[in-house]
């Protein structure tokens, strides 16, 4: 039988097969050798590159499976793994560039232009240790090129025989996956039915090896790395749960995983060789939290247009090894890289990113929240809904106790790429996950400017929930509803990052002023928000808690004027007024360019959502009434929304009075009880630019 299996096709002659193979490779020498030479980055002929992808490589493979069916399935593997590897920007393997890393370890990227002989040995240095796991942007491209024809042909063929993959879940539409995925489901599904088998199953195993490796005292100093911790009991709680992440989901987050620890992996690397970059100040950066869905994404755009500032862009948090340059950061390879690596999202589900792009955009070279480093940490914002409302990683990433590891690995990834392209004044970060770790946060950040964003949370929760449904419905089984378990796992969600806000500032209030007292305020720059009656902000409507001594430790540099509080309904009025209230806030100078860079971008951003899809949120969309948020929510609402907060009172006194309240409710959704009676103008003509 292994004769047989192994036994060469008695009708191809090996001699002629090597014969024709090796003139076959002569004849084409040109192109081999202007293919080897793309790796050094130089711009290839888009012609060349589809004539290798969809002729040389297909021909290869083709002669191998000819010359036996064993061998061409080794070779294939062999391929697969040698030349494809998972990164952190793409759900699928994509070119690793194994040549490239031996031309770069080689040292022959080192350009001696003007530099001196201690500068090039600091070249030499960083080209020899750094992990440069770099893809040729142009070999993924090809590579591109050669499969995603296949898969939307094959997807197409199926849209026409079986129906859309489009994805429904009551009110909420979705993109499902494409065709070929849907099948590796179903196979995954029959044998976990008939054979107790799962065709996907992620071994947490496999990465803690990375991890082990990451856990330096270059990145940590004395605190414990937990990002194996995390990632074990998400992939624990995945497998138990198919019906919210299928094989393709899997399929999908293990792939991402090994690209977020091979990026931080690098960093590791990169510092051991370069310790000194431990010690590069990171100085009053300006940090917005708050809730999501408050138009935080908004303000951190107005507020990049001050070219004093850095902020972080999503192909640098992804490829930040070696650190970009200012010289070249706007035409950085990578930039391209990262783009193409984006795109192969859309051989799992067509049309997601242009779906997702409705709540929120992501380009290569977009200015990002810095969620995607914590996530790297295995702070799964958004991913964790896949574990369910009881999970054993829900527990562990609610906790606020062990998340500093966290924040001291973003520390190090900013002082990295300051290394290279230090801001004039300060960094800009943003990240609503930020909310749920305030105090490790600040504990890394002791200096930091915090901008807390505000808005109704009757807005918040639908908005998130119907995001979190069109981001992760590729993960699911599209048979599952997902709107019941997300909309109730987004107001755990927001209820614990607001109660935590809240609370910090309390605390912070009591430790500044008088410790310990029953009634406190904090001083609001911001004091013309819509919302509010006076300049402070009362925190004496908290329910009384008990802080842990480490906690209050912790807070005793923290001063109460570090935060400010900014309202949606402010912010969409009047957003120059609200940059200009932050900046003078903070005693930071606002030039007449950073002016009028927001004047025109508020300009674009005008023209953009006039041609963007009107999104409506809605509580019955999710299943959710008033009244069920403002039980929630009723300490929030007291502190930030007085008047909203008197009129859901009242409701909700009528209502124990009367059953037949439940249809006051659905009506009182629709009627915001705020001081602007501008609000639902306001709201439904700037809801989609405000992110």
């Amino acid at each position: 039988m292994t004769e047989t299996l192994f036994a060469i096709n008695s009708t191809i002659d090996i001699q002629q097969f090597l014969f024709d193979f090796i003139s076959f490779t002569f004849t084409h020498s040109s192109f081999i050798l202007y293919f080897m030479l793309s790796l050094q980055d130089t711009p290839i002929d888009l012609a060349f590159r589809r004539l290798f992808s969809c002729t040389l490589l297909p021909y290869f493979l083709i002669k191998c499976f000819s010359f036996n069916i064993i061998f061409g399935l080794i070779i294939t593997c062999f391929l697969w793994r040698t030349f494809l590897s998972p990164v952190a920007f793409s759900p699928l393997r994509i070119p690793s560039g194994l040549l490239k890393k031996i031309i770069y370890n080689t040292g022959v990227q080192i350009k001696k232009i003007s530099k001196t002989k201690s500068e090039l040995e600091v070249d030499k240095k960083k080209s020899k240790y750094a992990d440069l796991h770099s893809v040729n942007p142009y070999v993924v491209a090809a590579y591109l090129q050669l499969i995603t024809p296949l898969f939307n042909f094959v997807n197409y063929i199926c849209d026409l025989i079986f129906g859309s993959t489009l994805t429904r879940y009551g009110e909420v539409e979705a993109t499902g996956v494409s065709w070929l995925f849907y099948f590796v489901n179903c196979i995954d599904n029959f044998f976990k039915k008939r054979a107790k088998f799962n065709l996907v199953y992620v071994n947490p195993r496999q990465y803690e090896s990375k991890c082990n490796q990451i856990a330096t005292k270059e990145i940590f100093n004395e605190l414990e790395d937990l990002t194996f911790e995390g990632i074990k009991l998400f992939c624990e709680d995945t497998n138990k749960r198919p019906e919210f992440c299928t094989a393709t989901g899997k399929i999908i987050y293990k792939n991402y995983f090994h690209g977020f620890l091979d990026t931080k992996l690098s960093i590791a690397k990169y510092l051991k060789f370069f310790p000194e970059i431990c010690d590069i100040p990171i100085r009053k950066p300006l940090i917005i939290i708050g809730l999501p869905r408050t138009g935080s994404t908004f303000l951190q755009q107005l507020l990049a247009q001050d070219n004093h500032a850095r902020h972080l862009r999503f192909w640098e948090m992804n490829m930040p090894i070696p650190p970009p340059r200012k010289e070249t950061y706007f035409t950085d390879p990578r930039i391209e890289q990262v783009q193409q690596g984006l795109k192969s999202s859309e051989l799992v589900s067509p049309g997601y990113m242009k779906a997702c792009a409705i709540f929120h955009e992501i380009k290569s070279g977009g200015i990002e929240e810095e969620l995607i480093v914590l996530q790297t940490s295995g702070l799964l914002f958004s991913h964790y809904y896949l574990t369910g409302q009881y999970s054993d990683y829900k527990k562990w990433f609610f906790r606020d106790d062990n998340k500093q590891f966290a924040y001291r690995y973003l520390r190090r990834l900013l002082q990295i790429l300051s290394s290279e392209y230090k801001p004039k004044t300060h960094w800009l970060l943003k990240a609503p996950v930020h909310s749920l770790w305030v105090d490790a946060m600040m504990k890394e950040f002791p200096d930091a400017c915090v901008v807390v964003t505000h808005r109704d949370p009757r807005h918040v929760i639908p908005s998130w929930t119907k995001f979190q449904t069109q981001m992760l419905a590729v993960y699911t089984d599209r048979s599952t509803n997902l709107i019941p378990l997300f909309s109730h796992l987004t107001l755990d969600l927001t209820k614990e990052m607001a109660k935590r806000i809240m609370e910090y500032r309390k605390n912070l209030s009591q430790l500044n002023n008088s410790p310990f007292s029953s009634t406190t305020s904090i001083t609001i720059s911001s004091s013309s928000s819509s919302t509010l009656n006076s300049s402070t902000l009362n925190l004496s409507t908290l329910n009384s808690s008990t802080f842990s001594d480490s906690l209050l430790e912790s807070q005793k540099q923290i001063k109460s004027n570090q935060f400010i509080d900014v309202m949606y309904e402010d912010l969409v009025s009047d957003p120059i007024g609200v940059v200009k209230k932050i900046y003078n806030h903070f005693n930071m100078p606002m030039t007449t360019k950073f002016e009028n860079n927001l004047k025109d971008f508020i300009q674009q951003s005008k023209q953009k959502r006039n041609s963007t899809p009107k999104v409506e949120h809605t509580l019955p969309q999710i299943q959710l009434t008033d009244l069920e948020i403002f039980e929630q929510f009723e300490n929030y609402y007291k502190c930030y929304y007085p008047k909203t907060y008197n009129q859901l009172l009242n409701l909700k006194n009528n209502n124990n009075n009367n059953d037949n309240s439940v249809g006051e409710s659905s009506i009182l959704h629709h009627n915001h009880f705020d001081n602007n009676n501008n609000y639902n103008k306001i709201d439904q003509n700037v809801t989609t630019i405000i992110v």
